[in-house]
């Protein structure tokens, strides 16, 4: 039996060519396109607001792309003049591609996600990105994050912490109910004495956090990021304004893969995930898998359903599973 070996000039014809055949096809997306993606992409309908902060701080550009690569997360779809154009969120950019995908679309396009900070810094500068409502009252929202923040941590206070004379400055602004509470003390944090001394409170307490965690009951707090949040609010904010009086909607639907990602979840049942993915290791008809699904999910929803997006839920019954995004609808049935 005769064997063949390919020489080393056709193996290295044969890497070139798979690889010729992996790059993207040339796609580009209107630069208009790419704006509304940016504009509309984040993670709730604050995000406009919250991205103007981080760059009011004057934050490098190391800094805004690993913001954004929290701010922003999985994934959106928008009408355009040439159609539907998905984009996702991931690690290394945002991936945009034609249709009602682009995840995996190695035809797409991929935006670092530095020439993102760079686009929404011109869009800032332009008076572009966000409305000048939105721009007006970022500040104020920015303090009302904080405040509600600083509330819930003073709440969760253990017994051994009541009484130690801590986080002192917020206790002319309690009572009343926690909307009551908030809206106070954030309008006081307006005033640089006022916050000064909250901060001041604040670094004692963090100091304290690290020595005592049992100062709490619960410990879901970010306490270094509270502080240093704080701090921030001190820092003067570079001012931009916008003559936008709302943002250009394009209109826009759920794709594939935001649907595609919940379900990966499983479902909300505890062990639901695990037990969903032993049932389809194995080969079931049509008709078993949807009766399958139908017992395993039962009836309920959640909101956050979508890349956890706070504008984003999920409802369930015996006639399929509902995703629901900014009121649109996509239902994606599962069952007869």
């Amino acid at each position: 039996m005769t064997l063949f070996f390919p020489t080393e000039a056709e193996q290295i014809r044969a890497i070139d060519q798979e690889a010729e055949s992996e790059k993207p096809s040339a796609f580009s997306v209107p630069q208009s396109d790419i704006d509304n993606i940016l504009r509309l992409g984040g993670s709730s309908d604050k995000s406009r607001m919250v991205v103007a902060a981080e760059y009011m701080k004057g934050k490098s550009v190391t800094e805004l792309a690993a913001f954004l690569r929290t701010e922003y997360c999985g994934g959106i779809g928008i009408f355009t003049d040439s159609g539907r154009l998905s984009a996702w969120f991931g690690e290394e950019g945002i991936r945009l591609a034609a249709g009602d995908r682009a995840r995996d679309e190695r035809a797409g396009m991929l935006l670092s996600w530095e020439d993102a900070v760079e686009r929404i810094g011109e869009l800032l500068d332009d008076g572009q990105f966000a409305t000048n409502v939105e721009i007006e009252e970022t500040s104020g929202y920015a303090r009302t994050q904080i405040a509600e923040k600083l509330w819930y941590l003073r709440r969760d206070f253990s017994e051994i912490t009541e009484g130690a004379g801590l986080l002192t400055s917020l206790q002319p602004y309690h009572g009343g109910g926690f909307p009551d509470e908030t809206e106070r003390l954030a309008k006081a944090m307006a005033d640089p004495e006022v916050l000064a001394a909250v901060t001041r409170d604040m670094m004692i307490f963090t100091r304290v956090y690290e020595q005592r965690p049992d100062v709490f009951r619960f410990h879901y707090h970010r306490v270094p990021e509270l502080h240093r949040s704080l701090r921030e609010l001190g820092m003067t904010w570079k001012e931009y304004s916008s003559e936008m009086a709302e943002v250009p909607q394009s209109g826009y639907f759920i794709t594939e893969d935001e649907i595609d990602e919940a379900l990966t979840y499983g479902s909300s049942v505890s062990g639901g995930k695990g037990r969903i993915y032993s049932y389809f290791m194995d080969a079931h008809s049509a008709k078993e898998s949807a009766d399958f699904l139908r017992e395993e999910y039962g009836t309920g929803g959640h909101s956050g359903a979508l890349a956890n997006k706070s504008h984003s839920f999920e409802d369930h019954n015996s006639k399929g599973i509902m995703f629901k995004k900014n009121g649109l609808h996509s239902c994606h049935v599962v069952v007869e």
